[in-house]
């Protein structure tokens, strides 16, 4: 064979397999994966070791003391603290795990961030007498991430708004209200002098048997007070601020664990141009109540 002819075939033969190759499915090395942002734990405080709690909020200092199991408002030994309700504890749940999704170690000048005049300043002690400041600066317009500082810590943290939220709260955001009872049970009503209950059919009649166009069992089941404006008040502020004890009031029969049991509601002035004041019979918490549901409750 001549050397023109065997070059020539290892050429084509060269040339088909690069062909067979190019057709061939090829690997392409995916590009690494970019890791996940991790959050900086900045702060965790286990809740059985807090001793006292500090904060600041509406131009007032609250602070709340722990006696063995009880939480307390030493300032009034009256409040009645809803200390395992949600808003309280929430305080706790915010503060037993503080992360941040950035931290600026070098701060220069600490007014940049709003720390020299700040949101809110909380102060927790500890069951071992030790002190830990948490000073909330401004909110960051881009992240809606809040600087925070922490006491012997030069740096400044970003963190959600979840902390300051959770203090972002005065005494009557924590107060023990009283309960509204179920009255989908209830079978008999009594406003303005007048006496209402159910007939067989369940239809609310008058004390003549004439059903009337009111369903009382819907009004009552919406009842909802509007806010507490007071506790422990004493008769004479019954009396003489609210109009608690000038005989307005409306009761309700109902049903309680199959036994019957009764409700009342003391109806005081006007609190504001949409607002009355209230009160049930037996609790010393004063609140109010939308005009429309009292309206509805004298069936007016």
């Amino acid at each position: 064979m001549k050397k023109g002819t065997l070059l020539a075939l290892l050429c084509a033969g060269a040339a088909l397999c690069a062909g067979i190759y190019a057709l061939l499915p090829r690997t392409v090395d995916a590009p690494a994966p970019t890791p996940e942002p991790t959050d900086i734990l900045v702060l965790s405080i286990p809740p059985d070791d807090i001793a006292s709690l500090r904060w600041n909020y509406a131009l007032r200092t609250m602070y709340f003391l722990r006696d063995g199991e009880t939480w307390q408002y030493p300032e009034d030994e009256h409040f009645p603290l809803d200390q395992n309700g949600p808003r309280f504890q929430s305080l706790f749940t915010e503060l037993s795990q503080i992360t941040a999704g950035r931290y600026l170690p070098e701060v220069s000048d600490p007014s940049e961030y709003s720390l020299d005049a700040p949101v809110n300043v909380i102060t927790v002690t500890r069951t071992d007498g030790s002190e830990t400041t948490l000073t909330i600066g401004a909110q960051n317009p881009v992240t809606q991430e809040y600087y925070l500082q922490i006491s012997g810590d030069a740096g400044v943290y970003l963190v959600s708004g979840a902390l300051p939220q959770a203090f972002d709260c005065g005494l009557f955001d924590l107060i023990k209200t009283d309960p509204v009872p179920d009255f989908s049970t209830a079978t008999e009503y009594r406003a303005n002098g007048l006496t209402y209950s159910k007939n067989d059919t369940g239809q609310w009649c008058d004390s003549d048997g004439t059903p009337i166009s009111t369903d009382l069992t819907a009004v009552l089941s919406v009842l909802s007070y509007s806010e507490c404006i007071d506790y422990y008040a004493d008769y004479y502020e019954a009396h003489h601020e609210y109009a608690l004890t000038d005989g307005k009031t409306i009761s309700v029969t109902y049903l309680a664990n199959g036994e019957l049991a009764e409700w009342s509601l003391s109806l005081g002035h006007d609190y504001d141009e949409t607002h009355v004041i209230v009160s049930p019979v037996g609790s010393d918490l004063v609140y109010t109540l939308d005009k429309t549901t009292v309206d509805a409750l004298l069936l007016q």
